[in-house]
């Protein structure tokens, strides 16, 4: 019975919009809307009222033609699809599994008009890390609310990436809780 509703529920989603357009100051981007994740459509809906980070929206949009963004942090891209709008070059990094799927689609919507690059940031490169995490699936038998999880990801330190690609930042955006200094140690040549 739990998978026929699932199923229904699944379906109906179907006819409804998948995604929202938003513009915010001079940037505009389409958005997935992920049904399944509160916590993304809660901040969609504070962008739309552009209740969310204004500072951080404001700086944004401000960034001059030609600039190269690193976001060190993407998620689900928010940040990255509006400010490649712009006439800048935009590069997202991220190493959570549901944030850069996201980040992909939103990518993707929004005719790949910027990179994502799934790694954690971080002092050196090419070492696998754990990354542990939860998610909001409430399944009492694994856990009471969140469920946590792990998984390897692979470091990619900016420096080593800027070389390869030579692609320097002009701007960076950093959004990791807690993994910063590893970040601006692996950026050491950049800064």
């Amino acid at each position: 019975m739990q998978l026929f509703f699932a199923s229904f529920f699944a379906r109906l989603s179907r006819l409804f919009p998948k995604q929202r357009s938003f513009r915010v100051g001079g940037m505009s981007a389409r958005f997935f809307v992920p049904f399944f994740n509160h916590y993304v459509t809660s901040d969609l809906i504070e962008i739309k009222a552009r209740a969310r980070e204004p500072y951080l929206y404001q700086w944004l949009d401000g960034l001059e033609d030609g600039a190269v963004l690193f976001d060190v942090g993407t998620s689900y891209g928010q940040e990255s699809v509006l400010a490649s709008s712009k006439d800048i070059t935009v590069v997202g990094f991220d190493c959570s599994l549901v944030g850069a799927h996201l980040c992909a689609l939103n990518k993707r919507l929004n005719d790949d008009r910027f990179r994502l690059v799934v790694a954690a940031v971080a002092e050196t490169s090419g070492q696998m890390i754990t990354i542990t995490t939860n998610s909001d699936t409430h399944i009492p038998s694994l856990h009471k609310k969140n469920v946590p999880y792990s998984y390897e990801v692979s470091t990619l330190a900016l420096d080593d990436f800027a070389r390869a690609n030579a692609l320097a930042p002009t701007h960076l955006k950093i959004d990791v809780d807690g993994a910063e200094m590893g970040v601006l140690k692996g950026a050491a040549s950049l800064l």
